[in-house]
């Protein structure tokens, strides 16, 4: 993510809420993050746990996040689990967009950037409207990700089962 990452390293320096990162290694640099404005956190000590990281994320007011080069480069449509974490808890996702803009509706709770200026627009906008965008996040988590949906498509599509038959009078059935 380093060949990304440099184009929004300013971040911090352009916008309002208080940016931080969560990563580890020997040869970070920690001196140029921390004068970007970039407020640093031990990825290990935040991940130690499975509570850990649901607190973590409860804390967040959000995910910012760039992409492997090959990703964007490629607009595969990537998502990971981190960003259906974020949605499903309300919060909302400012990501490099992968292709997945072209899948999943974007400007309410989720933000597909291209560039800085695309981050800071993003950020901006939930800055002004943050329980708009915690419940658009949560929403959309609901109509996209939610596992009987998802699950339901993947043995279908791989020819595991037919399509289900639609719920009877009284069962509840999500969308």
């Amino acid at each position: 993510k380093d060949v990304e990452f440099a184009k929004f390293a300013d971040l911090p320096r352009r916008v309002r809420t208080p940016m931080e990162i969560a990563v580890a290694g020997k040869d970070l640099p920690t001196a140029a993050l921390e004068s970007s404005g970039w407020r640093l956190r031990d990825s290990h000590e935040v991940t130690y746990t499975f509570d850990r990281f649901c607190d973590y994320v409860r804390r967040s007011q959000g995910e910012f996040s760039v992409c492997k080069e090959g990703f964007v480069t490629t607009r595969s449509g990537w998502v990971g689990d981190r960003f259906g974490v974020y949605l499903a808890s309300g919060r909302p996702v400012v990501m490099q967009d992968t292709g997945f803009s072209s899948y999943l509706p974007t400007g309410e709770g989720l933000f597909a950037v291209d560039g800085l200026d695309d981050a800071v627009a993003a950020i901006e906008a939930i800055e002004s409207e943050p329980a708009r965008h915690r419940s658009a996040a949560r929403s959309l988590a609901e109509r996209h990700f939610e596992a009987s949906r998802v699950l339901t498509a993947l043995l279908v599509t791989a020819g595991v089962t037919g399509p289900l038959p639609a719920p009877h009078q009284g069962e509840r059935h999500h969308d």
